[in-house]
């Protein structure tokens, strides 16, 4: 049996980087198709999905949205 010993950290430092990217209507609608939760959907109602929300884009944002990608970050130093 191998023995564990217990690991000590220095203090935990947390970043959080937000990172805004602009979609035209096709990029977005795009980059929609890529999600589970869309291609989960049957084929007739994932293309009403994204065609709504493509005329909603074009309609009512000028063609163009901004979607922020969130990330956070944290680490800290091993210090045994």
């Amino acid at each position: 049996m191998t023995a564990h010993r217990a690991v000590d950290f220095a203090a935990v430092q947390r970043r959080h980087f937000e990172i805004p990217r602009r979609h035209t209507t096709d990029s977005y609608v795009g980059w929609l198709r890529t999600d589970s939760l869309v291609s989960s959907l049957d084929p007739p109602s994932r293309q009403g999905f994204l065609d709504d929300i493509g005329a909603l884009i074009d309609d009512h944002y000028h063609g163009a949205v901004l979607r922020n990608f969130v990330y956070e970050v944290i680490a800290a130093e091993r210090t045994a």
